[in-house]
């Protein structure tokens, strides 16, 4: 990770107690209908609809057919066509309409998200989270907001069937959506950011992982006290040390050798993306990790890498 990713961890790290209900703030992003990361950062969204440039059309056609209905019934030709001219752009630009409800709420939900980190975080961590200004979110919230009549399914419905109320809105939308991109990718990317380290000390508790900052030290030294394997919890610790030097590990099989590479590897690989290792006092320098092993054994089933290779 970057030095401004380590800060935020380790500001994060300094406030356990806070893992569990800063995590629920982001409930309403883990029940979104659609990726919002695909459009935000890589496809980009949609062009507004050819056809969008029509949605103002329905209500003067509209008024002027019933108007003209009061003086002859030639005005009821017009009012069928308006009708007819409204279903049409309605069949056509439906599916569209639907997959940017689906985008907007993600984003709203987001939104949502980050005033309440806003509101919540304490002012060491907020100011290394990386969120946008309070006034961007403010105004990009405003700009996704229904309308008051989108806000009410019935009534969004029938505005929709007749004045295409929807429909309009969604083309003013994409057309602002330019505008707030850079914000948006910036809210999503750094609460996104914040969520992998709350779930990873959220994990490390449940499985009671002791999880420590690691101090600097020489080029290629590891130095680890009380090691753990996050994903075998019940393992004992052990103590590793190596001091620019290499090690030949030796072993009868199934004695958990390649485990040991593993689980020096992953507080290696912690270290790298979040500045902590699972362990009780640990020094790194490392700065790759290679690995080369072509058997698979498997902590799961408990093969070792001679009984995967004898298979």
């Amino acid at each position: 990770g970057s030095p401004e990713d380590l800060d935020r961890f380790q500001r994060v790290l300094e406030r356990p107690q806070d893992v569990t209900a800063m995590l629920g703030l982001y409930a309403g992003m883990r029940r979104a209908d659609v990726n919002i990361g695909q459009p935000l950062f890589v496809s980009g969204f949609p062009a507004p609809p050819a056809l969008g440039r029509w949605t103002w059309l329905p209500i003067p056609l509209l008024v002027s057919s019933l108007a003209l209905a009061q003086l002859t019934p030639l005005g009821w030709f017009g009012l069928v066509g308006a009708l007819l001219f409204t279903g049409f752009i309605s069949i056509r630009l439906y599916l569209p309409m639907k997959l940017w409800h689906q985008q907007r709420d993600v984003l709203l939900q987001a939104l949502a998200t980050a005033r309440a980190l806003h509101r919540q975080l304490p002012a060491p961590l907020l100011a290394r989270a990386g969120l946008p200004p309070r006034e961007a979110l403010d105004t990009a919230a405003s700009m996704l907001q229904p309308t008051l009549w989108g806000r009410s399914a019935g009534v969004a419905e029938y505005a929709n069937l007749l004045f295409l109320t929807q429909y309009a809105e969604m083309v003013r939308q994409l057309k602002a959506m330019p505008a707030h991109l850079p914000a948006l990718r910036q809210l999503v990317r750094s609460i996104s950011e914040l969520e992998a380290d709350l779930a990873v000390l959220d994990d490390a508790r449940a499985h009671q992982l002791a999880l420590c900052t690691v101090d600097p030290a020489p080029d290629d030294t590891v130095a680890l006290e009380g090691l753990r394997n996050p994903l075998l919890p019940s393992g004992a610790p052990v103590a590793v040390a190596l001091g620019g030097e290499g090690l030949l590990l030796t072993g009868k099989n199934g004695a958990g050798k390649s485990t040991l590479l593993r689980t020096i590897a992953l507080s290696v690989v912690m270290y790298r993306s979040f500045g902590v290792a699972c362990a009780s006092k640990a020094r790194l320098s490392c700065r790759f990790v290679m690995s080369s092993m072509r058997i698979d054994d498997s902590l799961a089933l408990g093969d070792s890498s001679h009984v995967a290779e004898a298979e």
